[in-house]
């Protein structure tokens, strides 16, 4: 199995709350050139605008961190997340 399939796996078996939408990766180097993982959790838009939004991700952060580590990932998490409105305004940009 790739180390793509493999991190495909791993976020796919994530359970998710139920705002959790989406959970998106690619596989990319951080600023310092190191191996990491960039993923982006989309979030339904009414919690992405939510004043508790640090709140109500911070479990979802964890937990897909939690699950690469354990994993035996080498690659460094990097976790963002987006409201689905703004990861569909980037799709459209993308495919233009």
């Amino acid at each position: 199995m790739s180390e793509q399939e493999q991190i495909e796996t791993i976020l796919g078996s994530i359970e998710r709350p139920s705002f959790v939408t989406e959970i998106r990766h690619i596989l990319d180097n951080d600023w310092s050139g190191d191996p990491a993982v960039m993923i982006w959790v989309i979030l339904r838009d009414d919690v992405a605008e939510s004043a508790e939004l640090l709140k109500r991700t911070e479990p979802i952060r964890t937990t897909v961190v939690q699950a690469l580590r354990d994993a035996g990932l080498d690659r460094w998490p990097y976790v963002h997340v987006r409201g689905q409105s703004e990861q569909a305004e980037l799709d459209r940009a993308e495919a233009a």
